[in-house]
This record gives structure tokens, C-alpha cells and sequence, in this order.
């Protein structure tokens, strides 16, 4: 996922992988991957905060409970405007968006994963049909 994220993006975005984004005082999740608003330092000074997070993904297995149902609402929370769930198990993906105090407002498991494009990205079409290969 994030080889193709970071041929996707190139230099439109900062991709983040499994480190710290601040939350709050007291939080600081590891999302598995994020895309970010570029920045000169490539957030070497201090991590991330939710202005600049594009999109969020999470890959989940035997984390999908703590995924679903902790991580997304506290994105939500924090308005980050898009969150994917990637559920290893079942093998589909989760487009979350509209974030609101309870959540995210609106949430989609596509059929076909063969041209997903992210808010952030609306031109983009990612082929994400081989993560489930």
C-alpha cells in the first residue's frame, strides 16, 4: 500500500508510515499510513497535527475492532476528512468521510477497488484491487 501511495503522490504530499500524529495532549496515534500537507522540514521539528493529514489508512486483521471502533472516531473527532479501513480478513476497504463530534457521516465499502481516488486527490486513480490478491 504505501509503494503505491508514494508512486501516486510523488511530491504532492509527505507519506507517513506507522509514526505518531498529535491529537491532543495525551494523543498520539500511529496511524499505519497518512498522507500529509507538504512541508519543508518533512515533519522532522514536530509531528504531524490533524490540519495536516490528508487521509488516513489503517490495515487492520486482529486490530480491526480497535481500528473500527477507537481509531476512527477519534479521527473523526478531530476532523480529519478521510479515513480508509483496509479489513485484512474479509478483504475490503472502508471509505470513511464527513467527519463529525460522532464520526464519520458517511462510510462505503466499494465493489470495485480497481479506481479508488481520495479526496485529497480527486484525479488520482489507485488500483487497489491487488492488495487482496
Amino acid at each position: 500500500m504505501s509503494h503505491i501511495l508514494e508512486q501516486a503522490t510523488k511530491e504532492t504530499a509527505t507519506l507517513w508510515v506507522q509514526n505518531p500524529i498529535v491529537l491532543g495532549p495525551h494523543s498520539e496515534p500511529e496511524p499505519d499510513l497518512a498522507l500529509l500537507r507538504p512541508r519543508d522540514d518533512f515533519y522532522k521539528t514536530a509531528h504531524p497535527r490533524a490540519k495536516d493529514i490528508l487521509l488516513i489508512i489503517e490495515v487492520a486483521d486482529s486490530s480491526l475492532n480497535y481500528d473500527r471502533d477507537i481509531k476512527l472516531p477519534l479521527y473523526a473527532r478531530n476532523g480529519i476528512a478521510e479515513t480508509w479501513l483496509i479489513d485484512g480478513t474479509l478483504q475490503n476497504l472502508t471509505l470513511c468521510h464527513e467527519p463529525t463530534p460522532d464520526g464519520y457521516q458517511q462510510t462505503t465499502v466499494p465493489d470495485d477497488l480497481t479506481a479508488i481516488s481520495p479526496l485529497c486527490f480527486p484525479e488520482m486513480r489507485l488500483d487497489l484491487s491487488v492488495l487482496f490478491e
